[in-house]
């Protein structure tokens, strides 16, 4: 019994060295919702909803405010071009600067769309989303035509580009994709249950959208023509916002951050010290992720802690179990080139130390990784066996 406390001590302890939470930044809006988080060159910029804009050069550690110009106090967009930064703001159009913010000038001339919900940049266009419709400028923001103003009374919530495909998401009216960069717009919202969409992302040749309600989480791989739900692990989760960063696919929602590294068909918790807490905007570093949050100012994680490299092809060998030890769930991994190889059973059982078989699930045998359940078991040693295959982990708290 005292080799096994002993054993569960020392799997705490380094469970906590790999696996840190989440890191409150403090700063003077420490208890402000940053409604927009974006980085360039290292350098982070955050938009608050009241206080203005400001900058890190630190990794977040220290923020100093870069408004100089700029009218208005609540930033809803930050988007960099090249040596650019353009800023949309709630109530006074969009401002740009070509000196990292130390300088703004207003690009508000001729039919300007005040309330600013996103921006983008897509082959020499510039696309406004804003609270009543969508317009867009030829000449980098120095003139709005009326005559460009399109979707009249449509809160355009977010963009995304690719090629000549530019895609939106609104708020009440779901998606919509243009192929000829904004000349033309069709509707996408086949499969989708609700059309307040808040975020939209491509990912390789897929699409995901973040649907503000409970397990909003949609893939499509046909440009929208039809979605379908993605949520095992998000079912009761509202989704606010997307990231991709190398391949690993994170979703900021009502109860901290959630990744995928399987496109989709799993959400693993990512959220020690930022639980239930809304996710308003994720953004990297080289070194951190940051999320901006609603009430609760800017959280922190080192990139190197993320739980990725269980999914690396060279941390396969025959079969594996990771994370281990674990918290909440398992994979069982299998060789990436040849999937599940054919076994003689249809389970995969899990035994405690007293050899009673405390949870069975069923084998898929036509994935590489199967994710288990395990947050209903106590703390603990315990064996798995797949056929002839027996593993071990550690169920720690």
């Amino acid at each position: 019994m005292k080799i096994i406390l002993v054993l569960l001590a020392l799997c705490v302890i380094l469970f906590n060295i790999v696996y840190s939470q989440w890191e409150k930044l403090n700063n003077e809006f420490s208890n402000t919702t940053i409604i927009s988080l974006e980085t360039k060159d290292n350098l982070i910029f955050s938009g608050t909803n009241g206080k203005g804009i400001y900058l890190s050069s630190d990794q977040g550690l220290n923020w100093q405010s870069i408004k100089n110009g700029i009218n208005n106090s609540i930033i809803t967009f930050i988007l960099p071009i090249d040596n650019f930064l353009f800023v949309g703001t709630w109530g006074d159009g969009i401002y740009l600067s070509s000196n990292n913010g130390t300088d703004w000038v207003r690009k508000n001339d001729g039919f300007m769309m005040e309330y600013v919900n996103s921006i983008s940049f897509n082959n020499n266009v510039l696309f406004l989303g804003t609270l009543n419709g969508l317009i867009f400028s030829t000449d980098f923001g120095d003139y709005w035509d009326k005559k460009n103003l399109k979707f009249n009374n449509i809160s355009i919530n977010s963009f995304d580009t690719r090629n000549d495909t530019i895609i939106f998401t609104s708020h009440g009216s779901g998606v919509y994709l243009s192929p000829d960069n904004g000349m033309t717009w069709f509707p996408r919202n086949n499969g989708l249950t609700n059309t307040y969409v808040r975020s939209i992302k491509f990912c390789n040749d897929n699409l995901i959208i973040a649907n503000f309600a409970a397990g909003g989480l949609y893939l499509s791989n046909d440009f929208g023509n039809t979605w379908v739900l993605k949520n095992k692990g998000l079912e009761d989760k509202f989704c606010n916002t997307i990231l991709i960063k190398d391949s690993i696919i994170f979703v900021g929602t009502n109860d901290g951050v959630y990744f995928s590294r399987d496109n989709c068909e799993n959400w693993i918790k990512f959220n020690k010290g930022i639980e239930s807490i809304l996710i308003e905007k994720l953004t990297p570093t080289d070194e951190y992720l940051f999320a901006g949050t609603f009430n609760n100012g800017i959280y922190r994680i080192k990139l190197t802690e993320l739980p990725t490299n269980i999914y690396d092809k060279e941390y396969y060998s025959d079969i594996n179990i990771s994370p281990n030890p674990a918290r909440e769930y398992i994979f069982i991994i299998h060789n990436v080139e040849t999937g599940l190889r054919p076994i003689s059973t249809n389970e995969i059982n899990i035994y405690n130390l007293l050899g009673e078989c405390v949870l069975s699930v069923e084998t898929q045998h036509s994935v590489s990784l199967q994710w288990i359940d395990i947050s209903s078991l106590p703390l603990g040693i315990y064996h798995v066996r797949l056929a002839d295959w027996v593993g071990r982990f550690v169920k720690i708290e």
